[in-house]
């Protein structure tokens, strides 16, 4: 357990929604944004997060940094419960663990320059001027910029050199863990090469761990060790990188990997059409979220009770009926080529 940094169980963050419109003045909606998560994430890894918008994965990064409280569940951090930290201990804890966000140019204030925003965080976790100087130097050579950079304002930069300067600011206290929230998602393809060599180097020469939220699949193919899947609220897969990519068992991950546009012309590309709607995360789940739209869901398993995360492989945890070694059902089915049979009839050719 010494290589573990991050032991989750059972993490759940649920937002009240009030009421609807009509509804009695005591019923109340509930969005289960996260719900009965289970994952460790050892030190030094890597560690992507993928899924649809609204899947849930910026909320459970928020909750192990502390800026989501969650409703109920564990979060250990080096051995310590984050929820049982005396509050004087806290802000030593927050120098352990820094966030990169999505948008770069919201992320500086400006009305002053890089500089003076990098210095105000700098003092804030008790560097003096001249280590602050020191510091903020030889980041910037970590991150390949000139110091001239730092008399600019936010306004004249481009959108990879404030991404840069956010990697900066947040290793300026020098964290063990750096949530990485969608980083490249609104930077020019040329430009998130850069940065994703960037994250890792921070691996591969800091030892820093990052969890790693995305909506792009090739990119978490090419920079994590572990891949964590979830729909809607829920982890429905998780596993070793090449294992999940090679040999995806669940059908929303062959659904989510069947989505991704071709590489090179004339590749072939096994398309998975899913059916039927996206679900509601609002009310606590009686059932797999995902059997409306599975191509082979089974009436009455997959819409009548919540599927375990199962361990199938070493490493490779399922949520899905169909990989549930324990039921008859399973020997129904198989996988070919990556998609799931039934009866022999192919789904998503």
């Amino acid at each position: 357990m010494s290589d573990i940094l991050f032991d989750v169980r059972h993490l759940s963050k649920v937002f009240d929604l009030g009421r609807g419109v009509g509804a009695p003045r005591d019923q109340k909606r509930l969005l289960y944004a996260v719900e009965d998560m289970n994952f460790t994430m050892k030190k030094g890894e890597t560690l992507g997060v993928v899924g649809e918008s609204g899947s849930g994965k910026s909320t459970m990064g928020r909750c192990l940094v502390g800026l989501e409280k969650p409703t109920q569940g564990s979060i250990t951090y080096r051995g310590q419960d984050l929820a049982k930290i005396p509050k004087q201990q806290q802000q030593k804890l927050r120098k352990d663990m820094q966030i990169v966000f999505q948008n770069p140019i919201s992320s500086f204030n400006p009305s002053k320059t890089v500089g003076e925003s990098l210095r105000e965080v700098a003092a804030f976790h008790g560097l003096s001027k001249t280590q602050s100087n020191d510091r903020i130097g030889n980041l910037l050579g970590f991150v390949h910029l000139d110091s001239e950079v730092l008399q600019a304002r936010s306004n004249v930069l481009s959108g990879g050199q404030l991404q840069r300067l956010a990697i900066v600011r947040a290793l300026i206290p020098n964290p063990s863990f750096i949530l990485a929230d969608e980083p490249v998602s609104a930077l020019d393809v040329s430009v998130q090469a850069q940065i994703l060599r960037l994250f890792d180097n921070l691996k591969r020469e800091l030892g820093v761990s990052t969890l790693f939220v995305s909506h792009d699949l090739t990119v978490v193919e090419h920079l994590c060790d572990r891949v964590i899947v979830m729909y809607l609220g829920s982890i429905v897969e998780m596993a070793p990188v090449r294992k999940l990519f090679d040999h995806p068992l669940h059908p929303y991950t062959q659904l989510l990997l069947a989505s991704r546009p071709r590489e090179f012309p004339g590749q072939v590309v096994q398309r998975f059409e899913p059916k039927g709607e996206i679900t509601s995360a609002i009310g606590r789940a009686h059932d797999c979220r995902f059997h409306s739209r599975c191509p082979v869901s089974v009436n009455g398993v997959c819409d009548q009770e919540i599927p375990s995360l199962l361990e199938v492989s070493p490493g490779h945890w399922v949520a899905c009926v169909l990989s549930d070694k324990r039921r008859d059902i399973g020997k129904s089915f198989r996988l070919t080529h990556g998609i799931w049979e039934r009866k022999g009839m192919q789904v998503g050719a």
